[in-house]
C-alpha cells in the first residue's frame, strides 16, 4: 500500500511520528540489519523507518507503482534502468558483500577447482541438486547471468535443477535439506549458518569479480509518484552515508564476521 506521511505544523498538537516506507532485500532483513538501522534512524532523527522485505525484482516493481518511498537493492543493471526511466530520483552505493556458492559438505571433495565457471560446470555435468530461488530478486538475476557468463546454458527441463520461489533464507533451508548447490549472499549464509551449526551445506571459497555484491539506495520520483516522500527519503540516505552509520553497518557482525561492509564514503 502507499505509505501516507503525516507532518503537522501550524500549530497542530497532534504527536505522531512521521514515517518512511523503504523496500528493502531479504537479505538486509534476515540479518537483522533493517531492524537495527530502524532503531538509530528513530532514535537519530524521530523517524519511523518501517520496510517491506521482498525480492530485488518485487521491490523494485513496487517503487514503480508508487507504493514505497525509496529502495534499498542490489541488482545494478535494473537500478540503473529504473533512473533511466525516471522512476527513481537517484541511485546512491551504501555497501557491499559478496554473492557464494552454498556447496553439499559431501561433494566438496570433487570440486577441487576454485573456478566459479569450473564449477558451475561440474554441477551441470554430473546433474547435482541446484536450488534456484527463481523469484527475480537481485540473487536470482545474478545467478542467471552466472550461467550464461559460464556459456552453460540450462535446458528447460531440469530434474536437478529446482525454483523455491521463496525468499534467500527460505532457500537456504531448502538447499539444506536437499543436500543442494544455491547461490547466496554471504552475509544470508552467515545468518543460517549461526542458526544452523549442523548444517549440511557450507561456503565455497571463490575469488570472483562476477561474485560481488553492490547495494544501493534509490529514492523514488515524486513528479511521477506524488504520494513519495522525497524529503524523508533524503533524510534517510544523509542519514545512512554519514560516518556514523557507515561505522555501525561495518560494526554490524553475525559470529564475530562483518555481514556488510560499507563503502558511501
Amino acid at each position: 500500500a502507499v505509505v501516507t506521511i503525516f507532518l503537522f505544523s501550524n500549530g497542530c498538537k497532534k504527536n505522531i511520528s512521521p514515517s518512511l516506507l523503504v523496500a528493502t532485500t531479504t537479505s538486509v532483513d534476515n540479518t537483522g540489519l533493517m531492524e537495527t538501522l530502524a532503531h538509530s534512524f528513530k532514535d537519530d532523527t524521530g523517524i519511523i523507518l518501517k520496510w517491506v522485505s521482498v525480492g530485488t525484482g518485487k521491490a523494485i516493481t513496487l517503487g514503480k507503482n508508487c507504493d514505497v518511498d525509496a529502495l534499498l537493492v542490489h541488482s545494478p543493471k535494473r537500478e540503473l534502468t529504473l533512473i533511466k526511466e525516471k522512476s527513481a530520483v537517484s541511485r546512491t552505493k551504501i555497501m557491499y558483500n559478496y554473492f557464494t556458492l552454498a556447496a553439499p559438505k559431501k561433494l566438496t571433495h570433487t570440486l577441487k577447482q576454485n573456478s566459479l565457471c569450473a564449477i558451475l560446470k561440474t554441477i551441470y555435468t554430473n546433474k547435482y541438486h541446484f536450488v534456484s530461488r527463481g523469484d527475480n530478486s537481485g540473487t536470482h538475476f545474478k545467478e542467471v547471468s552466472l550461467w550464461k557468463k559460464c556459456k552453460i546454458n540450462l535446458k528447460k527441463t531440469k530434474s536437478w535443477y529446482y525454483e523455491s520461489g521463496q525468499g534467500m533464507m527460505q532457500t537456504l533451508y531448502i538447499a539444506n535439506e536437499k543436500k543442494a548447490f544455491t547461490l547466496t549472499d554471504s552475509a544470508t549464509f552467515l545468518s543460517f549458518l549461526h542458526k544452523n551449526k549442523t548444517s549440511a551445506i557450507i561456503k565455497l571459497s571463490l575469488k570472483d569479480k562476477k561474485l560481488f555484491n553492490q547495494y544501493s539506495i534509490l529514492i523514488i520520483n515524486k513528479k511521477k509518484c506524488p504520494s513519495a516522500n522525497e524529503l524523508l527519503s533524503n533524510t534517510f540516505l544523509q542519514w545512512i552515508t554519514s560516518k556514523k552509520i557507515q561505522k555501525l553497518i561495518k560494526n554490524y557482525k553475525i559470529s564475530n564476521t562483518t555481514l556488510f561492509i560499507p563503502n558511501a564514503l
